[in-house]
């Protein structure tokens, strides 16, 4: 006996948007995701989305993991990873193929066009800080000793990259997430009076120049090194997050 009332999307998925691609900024950009796909999963278009999230499930405990979508023409369903997270082999026996060409790193915010035929849905519980960071300090700074020293580390700035401060910790990860591979990058802080976000490296590690083609502005004036440790104040509006793979 089928249960009437289940239903996957409530459960795991916010509301979607048109397209059948997912992406973290606006429809024009195109700033894909990695994904999965696979043609001819969807049998019948009017349960195509409960069909794609049955066929996404099994990605939805795997680190990275945004959402998926549905593309009538070819009956396909798509699921998407934040790029570098997309695994290799698929852990999964469905037949799926790998799409690796797109860039897109947080949340997923829009969809591909206005085509309202395709769908994208955006994954409830993704969140860039579970994977990449561990709990927050307190404060703009980040610093590797306790809150009174003025021990600072070399930073990239931007002001007016928050838009929503609710949001912000996922906006500010999503900024910084570019330099997470380079050697030296111990973590991120949230600023409320500019809508400021920083990048953090060790002194001497802030390259030159700014690899990523973001805006931000260097600060070498600072000289601490080493795993961050604690946040430079006792403001709790402000938040520094330590990079969990910092070594």
């Amino acid at each position: 006996y089928p249960y009437r009332f289940y239903n996957i999307l409530e459960d795991l998925y916010i509301s979607p948007h048109d397209g059948s691609r997912c992406r973290p900024g606006p429809a024009q950009q195109n700033d894909d995701y990695n994904f999965f796909y696979k043609n001819d999963v969807i049998l019948n278009w009017e349960s195509s989305k409960n069909e794609c999230a049955t066929f996404c499930h099994p990605y939805t405990k795997l680190p990275g993991y945004v959402g998926f979508a549905t593309e009538r023409g070819e009956n396909r369903c798509l699921c998407f990873f934040d790029d570098g997270k997309l695994p290799d082999p698929n852990p999964v026996n469905n037949g799926a193929v790998r799409n690796t060409a797109g860039a897109a790193v947080g949340p997923v915010n829009n969809g591909s066009s206005s085509n309202s035929v395709n769908k994208c849905y955006p994954y409830r519980f993704y969140n860039i800080l579970e994977d990449l960071y561990i709990s927050p300090h307190d404060g703009s700074r980040c610093r590797p000793g306790p809150a009174q020293q003025n021990d600072d580390y070399n930073f990239f700035y931007k002001n007016d990259v928050i838009l929503n401060w609710e949001s912000s910790k996922n906006e500010c990860a999503t900024f910084c997430h570019p330099y997470t591979k380079l050697p030296g990058y111990v973590g991120f802080a949230t600023e409320r009076g500019e809508n400021r976000c920083l990048c953090f490296f060790d002194d001497g590690k802030l390259p030159d120049p700014n690899p990523v083609n973001n805006g931000a502005v260097r600060n070498t004036a600072g000289a601490a090194v080493g795993p961050v440790n604690n946040g430079s104040s006792s403001n709790s509006v402000n938040k520094c997050y330590p990079y969990r793979f910092y070594n």
